[in-house]
């Protein structure tokens, strides 16, 4: 039997993926790339075409002004204009004031307003804000703990390839937790992820030659953009020849 694992550990990399490549720090090497004079003025007045539109309520200038505005230290003022973007339906602002909502940075943390905009940023396919409201729900950081729903959002978000989402499923598929425990999905879900390889060899201990076949093929079907739907459909046809 698997043991019932901790996600806890992943929170960080699933909210924020602050982390960079191991051992290179590409945040301090631009940082020390100094632009040229013409640079900055080039720049200046390309921010000033952009900040009229959005200030004429044009959401995509709201949203680079936004990470304009963020990458200078402002993020008070960058969550003002990703607020402006998030609220005339923009989903990658919803997902970044969503983001500033759940922590509390830079304005008061709210994470019945975080809910609101990951489910919101959500619906229209953004990937990150799936598994963040995945995360919130499973953990129960959006009203009671829910883990039904949590697999729902966890769910959505394997057809974009984010592998985080398809991990954190496969966990809940190897404890039954929210969905009905099927170690063939879980080792689908989980072979090809490298968070826990661990993971991965005691679904391989457990599982029989033909149940791996099946897990692998499962793996070869989501890797193909297919939600787990519809490969679970495909997996349980009476034929899978020239399928996997």
């Amino acid at each position: 039997m698997l043991n019932k694992l901790c996600i806890l550990f992943f929170s960080i990399t699933v909210v924020f993926n602050q982390a960079g490549a191991e051992g290179i720090d590409f945040a301090e090497i631009i940082k020390n790339i100094k632009p040229t004079k013409e640079e900055l003025l080039k720049e200046n007045k390309r921010m000033q075409v952009v900040t009229k539109k959005a200030n004429n309520g044009n959401m995509n200038a709201q949203y680079e002004l936004g990470l304009y505005e963020n990458s200078r230290g402002n993020g008070t003022v960058a969550a003002v204009w990703f607020l402006a973007a998030a609220q005339q339906g923009l989903a990658e602002a919803q997902f970044k004031i969503g983001q500033k909502e759940y922590i509390g940075r830079d304005i008061p943390q709210n994470k019945d307003n975080a809910i609101t905009w990951f489910q919101m940023a959500g619906n229209q396919g953004h990937a990150e804000a799936q598994i963040m409201s995945g995360f919130m729900y499973q953990n129960g950081e959006a009203g009671a703990k829910d883990d039904i729903t949590a697999a729902n959002w966890y769910a959505k978000s394997i057809g974009s390839g984010d592998l985080r989402g398809r991990f954190l499923l496969a966990t809940m598929y190897a404890n039954g937790s929210g969905v009905e425990k099927n170690l063939i999905i879980a080792y689908g879900l989980a072979n090809g992820t490298t968070f826990d390889p661990s993971f991965v060899s005691k679904l391989e201990d457990i599982l029989t030659v033909e149940e791996k076949k099946l897990g692998q093929c499962l793996t070869r079907l989501i890797s193909r953009n297919l939600s787990l739907d519809d490969a679970v459909i495909i997996l349980d046809s009476p034929s899978l020849n020239g399928k996997c």
